[in-house]
């Protein structure tokens, strides 16, 4: 198979029909994922057989942080070839390891003020950088931040960006600014720098201005055409603001 089968937020089959499906064979591959787990019963997601994809339990190193204290799990690497023994019907990993480790970390706030967010991404940079015994230029470090930021904060307080490039870079990938992942990070403002945008889609920022900009769709339907350009005139949109016909005052924005 080549599907979705057991991957957070992209499953494509649902289980009970997956669960029919193993009941009509003696084993199945699955690829797509390229991550080990075995969803059912005499279902296997392969890995692949080089460190690619840091998420979803193939780790070599987790970390969870929470309201408590910040909890290490290490595992065995799960990136190689798989041999199939035929007669018992259960296939094995020869590992493989290039050099390269994945670290994958969860972070949990809940009504967190953005000074606390900082330190604690700061803080966690140090414990990777000097706690692990890894090679920051050979380890891929992927942060997951989830929760709540407290009311009035902004994201933009936290400086996500800047983090990134002073604290994140020397990771393999860092310079790919795709280390902090924040689509869980809830709650706070929604006005983000240019450069904080990159984590946020038009819909996710269209539903967060809407609280407090309840016309923000329409108007940006009349607004689109510039905003979607690399790059545009501000006095054009200026202008186009002023002319609005879904917004009466052009102070609502």
């Amino acid at each position: 198979m080549h599907e979705n089968v057991n991957m957070h937020r992209a499953e494509n089959i649902p289980g009970e029909i997956m669960e029919e499906i193993s009941k009509r064979f003696d084993i199945i591959f699955n690829g797509h994922e390229h991550v080990y787990r075995k969803p059912y019963g005499n279902v296997w997601c392969l890995s692949s057989s080089l460190p690619w994809r840091p998420w979803y339990g193939n780790s070599d190193i987790e970390i969870f942080w929470g309201n408590g204290e910040l909890e290490i799990t290490r595992n065995e690497n799960k990136f190689g070839f798989w041999i199939l023994d035929t007669s018992e019907k259960e296939p094995s990993l020869v590992s493989v390891d290039i050099g390269v480790k994945i670290v994958t970390v969860e972070l949990q706030f809940s009504d967190s003020p953005a000074t606390m967010v900082r330190e604690k991404l700061i803080k966690l940079s140090e414990i990777i950088n000097h706690k692990l015994k890894i090679t920051p230029e050979k380890t891929i470090v992927r942060v997951s931040l989830q929760g709540t930021l407290k009311e009035g904060d902004e994201r933009i307080d936290v400086g996500f960006s800047d983090i990134e490039r002073e604290y994140y870079s020397n990771f393999y990938e860092g310079k790919s600014r795709n280390i902090l992942r924040l689509e869980d990070l809830r709650g706070g403002g929604a006005y983000l720098s240019r450069e904080d945008l990159r984590y946020i889609s038009v819909e996710d920022a269209l539903n967060q201005l809407e609280l407090e900009i309840p016309k923000i769709r329409p108007f940006y339907g009349e607004i689109s055409d510039l905003i979607e350009k690399k790059t545009f005139d501000g006095e054009v949109l200026i202008e186009r603001i002023k002319n609005s016909k879904t917004l009466e005052d052009v102070n609502e924005l």
